[in-house]
Formats: structure tokens, C-alpha cells, sequence
């Protein structure tokens, strides 16, 4: 049986990160919204690393219970190579995802807002007003529900549900897999891994990605790795994702008794040339819908809230009638996104695609001299002319030291002849 229809002003498809901070923004403005997603409950497709530096949480109004750990170290290892660099502060965060998405639907709902889970996104039909009506499952008892709108945000990230419809042709993307294990561990353990994001690159560790040991709450730790779709100029991996949890398992962790809590997986498309569909008249698309994650270091909670905020902002300007459309939607986050991501983009083919072994270890040697506000501004703000000066004072060092070195041995030889 078909329930009486809803109408909202505007309905958010995904309560990820995104979806969950662009209802918000929408309640606080006073307008009537619906959140929906197909998970359960909060625990449901947990999947996230999380590791973000610690302005996010007052960017976005965070508070503590969403945050899993703060960390003030990074260490980075690779095959020949292992360096951390320390912060005499807290540096960062790692994101309880779970608890983040219950924080964003709660704070929706304190608002005015409606959520509803359990509602799986089967198809939308504009109306002759230019409303939309859209079709949801309720999984808990398999009927229909329709609710009608004014304009929808497509928050299902890569699977970009709303914004296409099944029959259109979509961009080529780039793919990126992931699974993480949550374990829990014996204190000792947990502290050789407490206060720090730990990333694993090279060959040994993981061709075509790289994988990760953040800390959580006391004695639990996420294990993960991730690698992307594409040919390696050297080698293809005939070992699975999990062989190289696994390693990281027997190699890092060390602890063949840990408890396994959850395994969760996900996949990330992404469009390398930036061609994702923004709008489509009255929808638009945030987050991983339009590849609001950086390729590099696979980073996209705070940039998909980011993408939320700017879309809330041309939804309320759209509702009050002071802009004609969503245009400049797309246009904000091609200025804000584009050219540091396509960027990062080649930055990160060449290092998963193309490196050799023994670069990716010159690569941490030469970063080693980095001070940790410089390594902070390369991975979480993407300033990578920061790189280039101190590679290029390095390298200049690298070569006066040699020199120096083969006319100290002339000179020792000129003197003995």
C-alpha cells in the first residue's frame, strides 16, 4: 500500500558526511528537509579512514564526540624507509564516521528537519508545477514511499543515483578500492600506534595504493588499504586487498590475537578530467557525486562538507528567488576544486601508476628534511610549491656535498702524487 505523499522543500538523497551537513545547513535556514538513506542504522557502511587536520572540527562545528582520536604525529614507511614527523600540538583528528553521521542527522532533526533511514532511492518524476516526486523502498516493510520537493541533493556519492538516470551514459572514471578492518588490541599494542597517522607506501606494502594503522578509541585501531584501477608501469599485484591488511597485520601490528570488530569496503569513482554532472535543473550533486575527494591522498569528508555548504547556500538563495538557477553552483566548485585537484590527480598516477620502488623511498628521504607544518600544508592543504622549495634546496645541498667531497679526493690524491 502506497502511503499519502510528503512535500518538503528540499529532499537529501545520502546521509554521508555531505548529505548529512547540507540537510543541516538547509534546517538551520528554516527550511523544511528530508534526509534519507538506505543504511539501518549509523553503523551500517562505515567505511571511512577519517584522518583530518584539526581545523575541520571548527570549520564545521564538530564536536568531540564525533572524533575517534587526535593525533599529533605522522609517520610515513615504506619499503626501505620509515620517518615520523612530530607536532609539539594536536595536528589532527580521526573522524568517528558512524558517530559523525548521527551528529549531522540529529543536529538536522534539532532543527526542523526530517530523517528517515531505511528508505532505499528507487527513481525520481518531475511534475508540471517543475516539482519532483521520488520513489523510495522502505526496507522495513517493502512498500513504496513518495514524497514530493522543490529541489533534491544527490548525496549517494559514487553511485551518483539521483543526478543520472539509469539509461544515461556517465564520464569515464578513475576507481579506487578500499577495505578496512577495525581491530581491537592490547593496550601495549595501541600505543605503538597512539597519537599518530601511520601510512604504509611501496611495492612491500601495497603496488597501485598505499594502506594505513590509524588509532580510535582506546585499543581499537583501522587497518586498511587501498589501491586504484589502472596499469603499473613496473608490476601488477597477484595478491588480493586483504593479503595486504593481512601484512600489515603480521608486520606492524604484530598482535595475531586481536579482535576483529568489522570489516567494511567501498569503492570510490572519480572523474580524473573533472566532467561530473553538478546540476541538472533543480538537482544538484555534492560530495563524491562530483568527486569532491582528493585522488592523491584519497581525503574527502571535509571537502564533500565543503561542496554541502556551498550548495545549501545557492539552494536558500534559489528558494528566496534572489538567483534564477544552480549555476553558480558548479561554477564555485569548479574555481575552488579544479586546479589543485587535477594537480593532486597527476601527482597521484605517477606516484600509485608510475614510481618505481626506489623512488617512492628517495621521494620520504628527501621529505625527511620537511619541517611538520610544511609536510601538513603538502598533504592536507596542497601546497605542493612547498615541496619543490625544499626538494630544490635539497637536491641543491645533495649536489654541493658531492662535489666538495670529489675535490677534497682530488686534492688528498694530488697531494700523495
Amino acid at each position: 500500500m502506497t502511503e499519502a505523499t510528503e512535500a518538503f522543500d528540499v529532499v537529501v538523497v545520502g546521509a554521508g558526511p555531505a548529505g548529512g551537513q547540507c540537510a543541516r545547513q538547509l534546517a538551520k535556514a528554516g527550511r523544511s528537509v528530508l534526509l534519507v538513506d538506505q543504511i539501518k542504522d549509523w553503523t551500517d557502511h562505515d567505511f571511512s579512514s577519517g584522518g583530518t587536520p584539526l581545523e575541520t572540527l571548527d570549520r564545521f562545528h564538530l564536536p568531540d564526540r564525533v572524533v575517534g582520536r587526535a593525533w599529533s604525529k605522522l609517520r610515513v614507511v615504506t619499503t626501505q624507509e620509515d620517518h615520523t614527523w612530530k607536532g609539539d600540538r594536536p595536528l589532527g583528528v580521526v573522524l568517528d564516521f558512524a558517530a559523525l553521521r548521527q551528529f549531522l542527522a540529529e543536529e538536522t532533526v534539532a532543527h526542523g528537519g526530517t530523517v528517515r533511514l531505511g528508505w532505499q532511492y528507487r527513481d525520481r518524476e518531475q511534475l508540471a508545477d517543475g516539482h519532483w516526486q521520488l520513489r523510495f523502498r522502505d526496507r522495513s516493510t517493502g512498500s513504496d514511499r513518495r514524497v514530493t520537493c522543490r529541489a533534491v541533493v544527490d548525496a549517494t556519492g559514487s553511485t551518483r543515483k539521483v543526478i543520472y538516470q539509469p539509461s544515461e551514459s556517465q564520464p569515464d572514471y578513475l576507481r579506487g578500492v578500499g577495505i578496512e578492518y577495525l581491530i581491537e588490541v592490547p593496550d601495549a599494542v595501541y600505543q605503538r600506534f597512539d597519537d599518530a597517522l601511520h601510512f604504509y607506501l611501496g611495492h612491500h606494502w601495497l603496488p597501485k595504493g598505499y594502506s594505513w594503522i590509524f588509532p580510535m578509541q582506546a585499543g581499537r585501531l583501522k587497518v586498511g588499504a587501498c589501491w586504484f584501477q589502472g596499469t603499473h608501469r613496473f608490476l601488477e599485484p597477484d595478491q588480493s586487498l586483504r593479503h595486504y591488511i593481512d601484512l600489515l597485520l603480521t608486520e606492524q601490528v604484530q598482535c595475531p590475537d586481536y579482535r576483529l570488530i568489522d570489516v567494511h569496503g567501498a569503492a570510490i569513482d572519480y572523474s580524473g578530467d573533472r566532467r561530473d554532472r553538478h546540476v541538472q535543473g533543480s538537482i544538484l550533486a555534492i560530495g563524491d557525486a562530483v568527486s569532491a575527494i582528493n585522488f592523491l591522498g584519497g581525503e574527502g569528508i571535509r571537502h564533500g562538507m565543503e561542496s554541502a555548504d556551498r550548495a545549501s547556500q545557492v539552494i536558500e538563495a534559489w528558494l528566496n528567488g534572489t538567483v534564477a538557477d544552480f549555476s553558480s553552483y558548479e561554477q564555485q566548485i569548479r574555481r575552488r576544486f579544479d586546479r589543485l585537484w587535477t594537480l593532486s590527480l597527476r601527482l597521484g598516477m605517477k606516484k600509485y601508476l608510475q614510481d618505481s620502488d626506489a623512488k617512492i623511498d628517495r621521494i620520504v628521504r628527501w621529505c625527511r628534511a620537511l619541517p611538520t607544518d610544511d609536510l601538513m600544508a603538502i598533504l592536507f592543504e596542497y601546497r605542493f610549491q612547498r615541496l619543490g622549495r625544499r626538494l630544490g634546496r635539497f637536491l641543491w645541498l645533495s649536489v654541493m656535498t658531492r662535489l666538495r667531497l670529489r675535490w677534497q679526493r682530488w686534492r688528498r690524491s694530488a697531494h700523495v702524487a
